[in-house]
């Protein structure tokens, strides 16, 4: 497993849409950067031409679990990452001051397309 640093260091991440439009969207760079995260998560670095996740949308996790730890929910960054569509995928986390294997589970949150609210 490899070594995983608390930190609260990001990166952006390129984030694709079910409609297929792209996004930057922050990542926790401990999480995408720990050897074949990276591949497994459908992670890409963001960049400048891409626009900003839109506030409200909230993008699609995957609930991995690992024992006697609490379940974290983690964020695929395309629909046919490996975490997303393979339960049982096992991934590294850092977890209450260690590195932690966690296994993806069939337990999802789809993504929530922004939320348009009209004034009155």
């Amino acid at each position: 497993m490899t070594t995983l640093m608390a930190s609260n260091q990001r990166v952006w991440a390129k984030y694709v849409a079910h409609d297929g439009t792209e996004y930057n969207i922050s990542a926790k760079a401990n999480v995408v950067g720990a050897a074949g995260n990276a591949a497994k998560l459908g992670y890409t670095a963001g960049g400048p031409t891409l626009k900003s996740i839109p506030n409200g949308m909230r993008p699609r996790k995957v609930k991995c679990v690992s024992a006697g730890l609490p379940a974290r929910y983690v964020v695929c960054y395309t629909e046919d990452a490996t975490l997303w569509t393979t339960p049982g995928t096992t991934i590294d986390l850092f977890s209450h001051g260690n590195d932690a294997s966690y296994s993806s589970t069939d337990g999802t949150l789809g993504e929530r397309a922004e939320r348009n609210i009209a004034q009155a």
